[in-house]
């Protein structure tokens, strides 16, 4: 009986263990994304509603996605719309159930390389908003609108290209 009670503690505690170690280890890999992302600046003389635009693109279409795969959540999980370090607690939560062994190599390499490309695509946007506008006047909200959909449609593919680039 004795055998019986002990052999369920420790099979607990190495159960707990391995639930333990997938987690910290998502939560490394969110820690180590998070400054990219930052890399990541915006040039405060351009337009602010510009601004916004790109600086809500960047956190819904690249960022969280790519939080998400780092946390090991999976893929229609909702994650906060500010997913910041006091959301990476909650994430934890939802690690145990989904994410058993979730062991992901973040390259710096892809990641500086996805912080260029990004910047690229924001340059994109950019002239699309202003001189590259052909159809509309400058600065006009519908040359904005004419530019958002392939900006995104960038930043969605770039989360596919630095999605590839991770090891898992």
């Amino acid at each position: 009986m004795e055998a019986k009670v002990i052999l369920i503690i420790v099979t607990t505690g190495l159960i707990w263990l391995i639930q333990l170690s997938s987690v910290e280890a998502t939560q490394w890999h969110s820690k180590q994304l998070l400054p990219y992302f930052r890399r990541i600046k915006l040039d405060k003389t351009k337009n602010s509603v510009y601004q916004h635009t790109v600086k809500d693109a960047i956190r819904m279409h690249l960022r969280i996605p790519l939080m998400q795969k780092a946390l090991c959540l999976p893929k229609g999980t909702k994650v906060s719309k500010h997913l910041q370090y006091a959301d990476v607690s909650f994430a934890l939560i939802i690690l145990k159930s989904h994410c058993f062994h979730c062991v992901l190599q973040l390259s710096s390499d892809c990641l500086n390389r996805m912080v260029d490309k990004a910047r690229q695509h924001e340059n994109k946007f950019y002239a699309r908003f202003t001189y590259a506008c052909k159809t509309h006047a400058e600065y006009s909200s519908d040359c904005m609108e004419s530019g958002r959909p392939m900006y995104y449609r960038n930043l969605r593919n770039l989360v596919k290209q630095t999605e590839k680039c991770w090891k898992l």
